[in-house]
């Protein structure tokens, strides 16, 4: 029940992100700040990376079950807000609170999974893990566009509220708090153990970092003044970060036993870049089929769903192997490396003439594979490390995915948008030509990036086709 209750908080989250990234524009017209729509999503993910590195470390000094109804108690919370909120700030506001819990839950319910299960089930049991909140993701469009087809926009946050009572009632009555702090621990001189500063600036670092990601390409030139700053200020900040690790903090975030580990480096990197290329590859094939193959949307979206599918076979086919081999690194590398193979040809098949199957199958693998080595990845971080470390290791990896959840996006759309701006101004002419133009202009203060290239891609095919 427990493992339950935390699954399907973690799949709520995903969904609850893949499903703002839809009715987000339509939120911000009603609030009359369509411009500001994209804060939606960015506040929430903004307050996830500022409470992330520290989940961990509190669990570790109040015990794993005040942290977890914590977390869940203010993504409930946020939920509510967001379904009766009467303004924009009022609703900006509700996705911090529900940010600052949402932060939390991924990274609890491995720790927890860690914790309790042998070690001899865990991939079994990360297995599941990773297939539900890989199916929230890919899953969250559709059910948010139905919802708000049916209901409108505030039932996708409402949809929240059931589940998460339930949940709260599952950790508060049926959790033990087997790490919970002793009569004669004093919890100020733990809390002081906490490395804060290094939490402040990794926050800092992974707050700026976000935010010129967020920002460039989209309201602000890549090239421009603030996107320079916010990018030379993450960097900054996470060489501050790391140097405050080594030489100064007592009670390092990072220890040098996680940092040291070449099973946490490793699987860390493998996670950071195969979100980066998910994401990516989840942003970019639907405006494929939309603006390439002229597919409707609903179509688009049915042809897009394809790679969601095989990702829980891969998360099951990984966990199972894992459990019964004993054995993660070469099951690691060899599904690092089809993963890469799959990515190329559909790169390959959206420039050649390779057939439309053929293409198809290459996004199921590529969602296999994805599966798999995500899979690995959370299991080989646990595996040669003390127990005291594994919330350490598991901040590590989380930040990782969800920092790559958010690079993939933003740089793929930035690449999308500098070559479609310098390829449709320097191959365009004729009457229609000036609009075509005029349309480009317009994209350097549109939030919305990915629909209007797709409207742009559109319209210069029209011109072709004319």
């Amino acid at each position: 029940m427990l493992h339950y209750s935390a699954y399907i908080g973690v799949c709520l989250t995903c969904i609850d992100a893949s499903i703002v990234s839809i009715i987000m524009s339509q939120i911000g017209t009603e609030f009359e700040n369509a411009n500001l729509s994209t804060w939606i999503h960015s506040a929430y993910t903004l307050a996830t990376l500022v409470t992330m590195p520290l989940a961990g470390k509190l669990s570790d000094i109040f015990g794993r079950k005040f942290v977890m109804v914590a977390i869940n108690a203010l993504f409930l919370i946020g939920s509510i807000g967001c379904g009766l909120a009467q303004s924009f700030n009022q609703l900006i506001l509700a996705r911090i609170i529900a940010g600052l819990g949402g932060g939390g839950l991924t990274l609890m319910a491995n720790i927890i999974i860690h914790d309790l299960v042998p070690a001899h089930q865990r991939s079994q049991y990360q297995s599941y893990a990773g297939a539900i909140q890989t199916l929230g993701v890919a899953l969250g469009s559709s059910i948010g566009g139905l919802i708000t087809d049916m209901f409108g926009w505030r039932y996708c946050f409402k949809i929240n509220i059931l589940p998460f009572v339930w949940i709260l009632y599952v950790f508060i009555f049926q959790l033990d708090n087997y790490n919970a702090p002793s009569a004669t621990d004093k919890i100020g001189e733990k809390l002081r153990s906490i490395d804060f500063l290094g939490a402040a600036v990794l926050a800092l670092a992974n707050v700026t970092l976000a935010t010129g990601l967020l920002l460039g390409g989209n309201t602000h030139d890549w090239d421009s003044i603030l996107i320079i700053s916010f990018i030379t200020v993450s960097i900054i900040g996470f060489l501050v970060f790391g140097f405050h690790q080594v030489r100064w903090a007592k009670n390092p975030i990072i220890s040098p036993t996680i940092a040291a580990n070449r099973n946490v480096c490793g699987a860390s990197a493998c996670m950071l870049f195969i979100c980066i290329a998910s994401s990516a590859t989840i942003c970019l094939v639907p405006q494929y089929f939309m603006g390439i193959l002229k597919f409707t949307t609903s179509k688009a979206g049915f042809w897009a769903m394809i790679e969601a599918f095989p990702i829980p076979l891969g998360c099951s086919v990984a966990g199972q192997y894992i459990r019964y081999s004993s054995h993660f690194r070469n099951y690691l590398v060899m599904s690092s490396g089809f993963y890469a193979a799959a990515l190329y040809w559909i790169s390959r098949w959206m420039v050649l003439s390779i057939p439309f199957t053929v293409g198809i199958v290459c996004i199921a693998l590529e969602g296999f594979f994805a599966g798999s080595a995500i899979v690995a990845s959370v299991i080989a971080v646990g595996t040669d490390i003390p127990q005291e470390e594994i919330s350490s290791a598991m901040v590590v990896l989380t930040m990782c995915r969800f920092m790559g959840n958010l690079m993939g996006p933003a740089v793929s759309s930035a690449v999308v948008q500098g070559n479609l701006k310098v390829l449709l101004l320097g191959r365009i002419d004729g009457p229609k030509a000036q609009e075509v133009r005029f349309t480009l202009l317009i994209t350097k203060k549109c939030i919305d990036s990915s629909r209007l290239i797709i409207t742009l891609v559109i319209i210069f095919l029209n011109y072709i086709t004319d």
